[in-house]
């Protein structure tokens, strides 16, 4: 069967039962002239995916691959299910990926990318706009909304390509330097562009949904100690990964760019006391979080310079911060000492 396979389809999901027919009816209409799989990997759903998931496996035996977990790996710490599970899984030459909780709506979107990746081979990576649904604020809207240049360097400073969009040329020596990085797709669509170039299709073919059950809805409105931890300081690490991967390739502005935005943005969401408890939180050796502690230097930097009127209680904060012996022995900060000079 998988001589046969030309596009590999990627679906991670949990938990997805009220949208999951969506994402798995958009598979099954896809009009092609090849032979696809679809592999999808349910994180220990509870609420009736798995299920479904094994219904349409039923009635489609030799195009569905399921991976059933049996305990939650994301509750674990344990990211990555694309890199991890379905890439190392994959037997198409192209892959193509959509969430379970997302759908695709044009029926030739497949055949359509497949032909414009055959005819563009120094593409490694195409992508198309798709409609953003959000059923929390009640909104619609088109992402991409403008058409910037699509080129590594504006990837590296900003995420234009949505995950049920794209489709890349599938590299069979891939293997991810960042294991447990978050946003492992954004992540993804750097890697595959850093080998080619990224195509566009100007066509709105897949529906992009902000729900409340979603991940970062949830982060969202988690606590802003709770949002630092999951999400903020994740994501300014994921930035710091970007760096060490491209500032020597001739992005380091963009690179640079990129980290600064992700600061602002922690400083903008994040209330004052909570930034505060977290900064004197990752001073602590003992704690499982230690490892962010290489990013305080840029951080208090940014506070400085991005807030205006900085009060005496934080001032005294950070002039704490500084003075601590925890700070003294942190690891010298190499990759971002020159950056905020």
């Amino acid at each position: 069967m998988s001589d046969n396979i030309l596009v590999s389809i990627l679906c991670p999901t949990f938990n997805h039962s009220s949208y999951i027919r969506d994402a798995l009816d958009g598979f099954i209409n896809q009009n092609c002239n090849f032979g696809f799989e679809i592999i999808i990997n349910d994180d220990a759903s509870t609420d009736g995916t798995t299920d479904i998931l094994r219904e349409y496996q039923m009635r489609y035996p030799d195009v569905f691959r399921l991976n059933i977990q049996r305990q939650n790996q994301y509750q674990q710490g344990v990211r990555g299910p694309i890199t991890r599970i379905l890439l190392p899984m994959a037997n198409g030459k192209y892959v193509a990926l959509c969430d379970g909780d997302d759908y695709w709506t044009d029926p030739d979107k497949l055949a359509r990318q497949v032909a414009y990746m055959e005819a563009n081979p120094d593409c490694t990576l195409c992508f198309h706009p798709v409609q953003v649904i959000n059923e929390v604020e009640k909104t619609k809207s088109i992402f991409p909304a403008s058409e910037i240049e699509f080129t590594l360097g504006n990837l590296i400073k900003a995420n234009f390509l949505q995950t049920n969009s794209a489709m890349y040329r599938r590299m069979s020596d891939f293997v991810p330097t960042a294991k447990q990085i978050m946003p492992m797709d954004w992540y993804l669509h750097l890697c595959h562009a850093a080998n080619g170039k990224i195509g566009y299709i100007n066509k709105t073919m897949a529906v992009y949904r902000i729900h409340s059950e979603g991940i970062w809805t949830a982060l969202r409105k988690s606590d802003s100690m709770q949002f630092m931890l999951d999400h903020a300081l994740p994501k300014l690490r994921f930035h710091l990964v970007v760096r060490e991967m491209f500032a020597n390739r001739g992005y380091a502005d963009e690179c640079d760019t990129a980290v600064l935005t992700a600061l602002q943005q922690i400083v903008a969401v994040v209330d004052r006391d909570s930034l505060e408890d977290f900064l004197m939180l990752l001073l602590d050796s003992g704690n499982a979080r230690y490892e962010y502690s290489d990013l305080l230097a840029p951080l208090l930097t940014a506070l400085i310079k991005s807030i205006d009127g900085i009060d005496a209680k934080h001032q005294k904060v950070i002039d704490e911060i500084f003075a601590s012996t925890s700070w003294k022995i942190t690891k010298p900060i190499r990759l971002l000492g020159s950056l905020f000079k």
